[in-house]
C-alpha cells in the first residue's frame, strides 16, 4: 500500500472513530419537554429516564402563569387515578409521595427543572394561574386550571 493512501485510510479512520465516541458520549437520553398550550400540556422525550441527574424543559405558549411540577406516585396509583381525581376535585390524599421539582413561567416563556432522583414513578402537573400573584407564594390561589400530563416517567 502506498505510504500516502495508508497515511489518508488512518486519518480517516481516526476522524470516523473520534466523531463516534463524541456522538455517543454526548447523548444517552433525549430531550424532556412538557409545553403548555391553551388546548393543555404536553409532554415529549424519554418516559423511563435513567437515576442520577436529568433536567426536564418547559415551555409556556400561552398568555397564563404557570407552576410546573414534578411530584411522586404513591406505590399502586396510576397517572389516570390522579387525572380522574382533579376532574372530580377530590382530595390528593394517597396518590402522592413527595414533589421533586417545581418550575415556574409567565407566558411565553420557558423553564427548566433540573431532576436528581434514583427512583420511582412521576407524574407531572401544569397549575395555570392568571396572574403572577400565584407564581411567587407559598400559598397559592386556586389556579384557573389544572392539567396532568397523560404520561407517567419511571426512574429507574
Amino acid at each position: 500500500m502506498l505510504p500516502q493512501v495508508k497515511s489518508a485510510l488512518l486519518t480517516t479512520t481516526g476522524l470516523l472513530l473520534s466523531t463516534a465516541v463524541l456522538a455517543t458520549g454526548c447523548g444517552g437520553s433525549d430531550t424532556m419537554r412538557v409545553t403548555l398550550t391553551d388546548d393543555g400540556c404536553a409532554y415529549e422525550g424519554d418516559t423511563m429516564p435513567a437515576p442520577g441527574r436529568f433536567d426536564i424543559d418547559f415551555e409556556n405558549k400561552t398568555s397564563r402563569f404557570v407552576i410546573f411540577d414534578l411530584s411522586g406516585l404513591a406505590p399502586g396509583k396510576t397517572v389516570e387515578d390522579v387525572r380522574r381525581t382533579i376532574e372530580r376535585n377530590g382530595s390528593n390524599d394517597g396518590l402522592f409521595v413527595r414533589v421533586a421539582g417545581i418550575a415556574r413561567t409567565g407566558p411565553q416563556e420557558t423553564n427548566v427543572m433540573p431532576v436528581n432522583e434514583s427512583g420511582g414513578r412521576w407524574v407531572i402537573h401544569c397549575w395555570v394561574h392568571n396572574s403572577a400573584d400565584g407564581l411567587e407564594s407559598d400559598h397559592l390561589p386556586p389556579p384557573e386550571a389544572l392539567y396532568v400530563v397523560p404520561v407517567e416517567l419511571v426512574v429507574g
